[in-house]
């Protein structure tokens, strides 16, 4: 984990980063992959639930997840010499991090979808490193959430 500092790029440039777009078309393509597989344990059908059930998948979760996953677990194992190392850019934390939170998805998701979840995990925790903040995380554990509900039919 980098720490902020003059050369660090900033959380307003997250919109400006090819990858942070890379990372928003991805979602889509993430819905596609899980609708193709059949690996989705809720189907919304025509509608998504109750107004409380959105808004827990849309923003609650996505928040406290990033909270506990990224900002509490990966950045305590950022602070152990082992924890900083990357390869192709996703540190040791990040690595360690999703693979847990892909578990926890495991408590209440069929293994398919759980083990799945480890990539979009591995995205969120990319952009935690690299701007040393959960704020890029949550919007797009946010909009992969949405990309559900946006996504009914695909």
């Amino acid at each position: 984990m980098r720490a902020v500092t003059m050369d660090h790029p900033g959380i307003k440039s997250i919109f400006r980063d090819y990858r942070f777009g890379l990372a928003i078309l991805a979602a889509p393509v993430f819905r596609l992959i899980v609708h193709r597989f059949d690996l989705e344990t809720f189907k919304f059908g025509a509608s998504p639930g109750t107004m409380s059930q959105i808004l827990l998948l849309l923003l609650a979760y996505p928040v406290l997840e990033e909270i506990v996953f990224r900002m509490g677990l990966q950045g305590m194992l950022a602070r152990t010499g082992i924890g900083v190392k990357s390869r192709a850019g996703i540190s040791i934390a990040n690595l360690g991090a999703s693979l847990i939170f892909a578990a926890f998805h495991l408590l209440s998701q069929p293994f398919a979808l759980g083990a799945a979840i480890f990539f979009p995990s591995l995205i969120f925790g990319f952009f935690r490193d690299r701007y040393g903040s959960i704020l890029p995380g949550i919007i797009l554990h946010c909009w992969y959430n949405a990309s559900f509900i946006v996504f009914l039919n695909p």
